[in-house]
C-alpha cells in the first residue's frame, strides 16, 4: 500500500457530496482511495458520477476503520486498518458489481456515500498523472 510523494492528493470529502477531480496527464490513472470511518455506517460505496462505475463495500464499518482501496494496475485490493491497529484484506466484502474503476484523463467527479448518508466517511484520494506533457 505504498503511496509516492509524487501522488497527487484531493481535499478530503467530509460530508461533502462530491468532488471534481481533474487528470491533466496523457492517460488514465488508477489511484489508492482512503476512507475513515467517522461515524459506524454500512454500505461503503465511492461513485464516479460520470461513468456510473462504482466501488462497494458491504457490511458495518466501525468508527476509527480506515478502509484503503487500490484501484491501480497490478495492485488492486481492499485492506481494512481497524482502530487497534490490526489489518486485514477485505476484498470478499467487496459488492457484486463493484469495479477499481480509473481516473480518465480530464475531469471527473467522486463522491462517497453510505446507508447512513453523509458525515460518516473522510475521504482521500490519491493519484499520479501518468506521462503528463509526452505527446
Amino acid at each position: 500500500w505504498e503511496i509516492h510523494e509524487t501522488d497527487n492528493v484531493l481535499s478530503e470529502l467530509v460530508g461533502s457530496r462530491s468532488v471534481l477531480i481533474e487528470n491533466r496527464g496523457n492517460i488514465e490513472s488508477g489511484c489508492v482511495i482512503t476512507a475513515d470511518v467517522i461515524r459506524t455506517c454500512s454500505d461503503i460505496k465511492i461513485v464516479n458520477a460520470d461513468t456510473g462505475e462504482y466501488i462497494e463495500m458491504s457490511g458495518e464499518w466501525q468508527s476509527g476503520c480506515r478502509l484503503i482501496i487500490d484501484t491501480r494496475s497490478g495492485r488492486k485490493g481492499v485492506e481494512c486498518i481497524y482502530p487497534d491497529g490490526t489489518h486485514e484484506d477485505v476484498i470478499y466484502r467487496l459488492k457484486w458489481g463493484s469495479d477499481f474503476f480509473s481516473l480518465p484523463v480530464g475531469k471527473c467527479r467522486l463522491y462517497a456515500a453510505s446507508s447512513q448518508g453523509n458525515g460518516c466517511l473522510s475521504v482521500t484520494v490519491y493519484f499520479s498523472e501518468r506521462y503528463r506533457g509526452i505527446v
